[in-house]
């Protein structure tokens, strides 16, 4: 009988390994890449050149960070890999392709530098050539570096599309373009008019970046994502106003375009070698500016089955979104699309149930929750859901997130808002809202209130015609010192609408003790205070004789004259 025998040690080859490292990538495991490559040489097999182009060509696929690429060359450097020209250019192009040249230019410059001492004297001359050409571009511009090229070409130098990337990273002139390819005979490959587009971009040219964009359908050159993601990013984007439904539609158009362009790559199956190195269609960068954007729509209705197409293209192409705020966002659209608090909090668990990414963060939490609380449906008695609210911030605290005092804020500034337009017959059920928010929070041990929340509290009663409960408020945080010049403003606002004279009088005067100084506003507030209870002679004698005595920087103004105008003028 033969019994089973151990193993031989076994050597991969280095197209083992390479075929190891692609498997690493189509499964997702980019983590282990680098390490991987690192202990190669346990097997005697050491990387080449060939192997860190497979970990560029996966960093390379989504904006690259820096950092990753100074330990790739630290990782070359231990493996004595030689210089190699094609390299320095991946490098470059890398991270032009993403419109980051001066990274381009400081992890080339890093290559040559660390890598380039073992180099062939041929490679060495090309590099010299690009140096000249590199600082001719920096001086003079693209055509006395096309001058200069034609001279090189007599000592030996072929232009390459290398040479093309070199010369026009600053341009955004379609002609410019035209005149290096003609003169070169080179012809330009979408990471040359990518720059293009993106330098317009950068220059807030849109309208130019859209006209070199119509020019790129035209070539037939088929277009990829970190082409068409600056004019969908200026599309959707705006310092000034949010962007009409034209930018947002024309944004949609290029996004087809895309899709289209890339409909006979299947998303769900593993990228080639060659592939690694262009967009497969559209990614998470792209979705998360387009369904921020028609989160924030005010179109509602146009836009809410276009978000619910990009979400099933999303899962259809196996993209999750990396941003918080994205899902914030569509969730936000979503929740607006609904008919009720109860259907809108419907929406909300569907949505996270879907896996879209990454969970909620705090910063989203808070947008999904303003969003919820401002929830209209037609009706005046239409306040936001308390229980439906606090349901979501129980997630928010199931998910690992810190309750904040924001949490608190929020709501309550809403119902604040609510009660200045609502009717008397409404104001019972908008207070039994406030008194559930306030029960909330005194029951929940892991929020400590701070001065700006109790004072939002506050207001909020007083808004509704509370005074009772304001009151109570403003002696908690009498009692323990904790208000401040804001409060003292609520409190005397709280004191006029309610016709409260004795106890306005009794605050002025617990304060005075206590050698609390009124502010500006301070004053002003009183001074109203007073008029709305009747006391107009008080409050000029007030304003004449006590505003501001022993304060540099307070003496009535502008408002406080208004204040006594307009109640004399009743």
């Amino acid at each position: 009988m033969t019994l089973p025998q151990k193993p031989s040690n076994f050597s991969p080859t280095l197209m083992q390994w390479h075929w190891f490292l692609e498997h690493c990538i189509e499964v997702g495991e980019v983590g282990i890449l680098l390490p991987t490559v690192m202990k190669m040489h346990r097997s005697g097999r050491r990387p080449t050149n060939e192997t860190f182009k497979i970990l560029l060509a996966v960093l390379f696929q989504t904006a690259p960070h820096i950092k990753n690429f100074y330990e790739i060359i630290d990782a070359m450097q231990r493996a004595r890999v030689p210089y190699d020209g094609v390299m320095a250019n991946i490098l470059y192009e890398g991270f032009a392709k993403h419109q980051l040249f001066e990274h381009a230019e400081e992890i080339t410059s890093t290559y040559k530098e660390r890598i380039g001492s073992i180099v062939r004297s041929q490679s060495r001359q090309t590099w010299e050539w690009d140096d000249k050409i590199i600082r001719q571009v920096g001086r003079k511009g693209v055509r006395p570096a096309v001058s200069l090229c034609l001279k090189l070409m007599d000592e030996g130098y072929t232009p390459s599309r290398h040479t093309l990337t070199v010369i026009l990273k600053d341009s955004q002139n379609l002609e410019q373009l035209r005149y290096v390819e003609k003169n070169l005979g080179v012809e330009a490959d979408l990471l040359h008019w990518s720059m293009l587009i993106g330098n317009a971009v950068r220059a807030g040219r849109v309208y130019t970046a859209l006209s070199i964009y119509d020019e790129v359908k035209v070539t037939g050159l088929r277009i990829d994502t970190p082409l068409v993601h600056p004019i969908i990013s200026a599309l959707c984007h705006s310092t000034l106003k949010q962007p009409d439904d034209a930018a947002i539609d024309r944004a949609l158009d290029i996004y087809k375009d895309l899709v289209h362009a890339t409909s006979d790559i299947d998303p769900t199956q593993p990228s080639t070698n060659d592939s690694l190195f262009h967009s497969r269609g559209p990614d998470a960068n792209v979705y998360n500016v387009l369904l921020k954007t028609l989160g924030s729509s005010s179109n509602v209705q146009k836009y809410y089955p276009i978000a619910l197409s990009l979400l099933e293209d999303m899962q259809a192409r196996e993209v999750t979104l990396d941003n918080p705020m994205a899902i914030a966002a569509v969730l936000t659209l979503l929740m607006r699309c609904s008919s009720s608090f109860t259907e809108a909090f419907d929406v909300y668990k569907r949505m996270c149930r879907r896996h879209i990414g990454p969970k909620l963060d705090a910063k989203a939490y808070a947008a999904v929750l303003n969003e919820f609380c401002k929830l209209s449906f037609g009706n005046e008695s239409d306040l936001p859901s308390v229980w439906h609210y606090f349901e979501i911030v129980k997630d928010m605290r199931a998910a690992g997130n810190e309750i904040s005092v924001e949490v608190y804020t929020i709501l309550l500034r809403q119902l604040a808002v609510l009660a200045s337009g609502m009717s008397d017959q409404s104001k019972d059920n908008l207070l039994a809202a406030i008194r559930r928010v306030h029960n909330h929070l005194t029951l929940d041990p892991s929020v400590s209130p701070d001065t700006a929340l109790w004072n939002q509290l506050m207001d909020t009663y007083q808004r509704a015609g509370c005074f009772a409960e304001a009151y109570r408020v403003w002696e908690s945080v009498y009692v323990s010192g904790s208000f401040d010049h804001v409060s003292v403003n609520i409190i005397l606002d709280a004191c006029g609408f309610a016709g409260a004279w004795q106890t306005a009088m009794q605050i002025c005067m617990n304060l005075s003790k206590l050698g609390f100084t009124f502010s500006q506003k301070n004053w002003n507030a009183w001074l109203e205070c007073m008029c709305r209870l009747g006391k107009l002679n008080e409050a000029v004698k007030a304003a004449c004789l006590e505003m501001g005595k022993d304060q540099k920087d307070v003496a009535p103004d502008i408002e406080s004259v208004r204040i006594l105008v307009s109640f004399a003028s009743r």
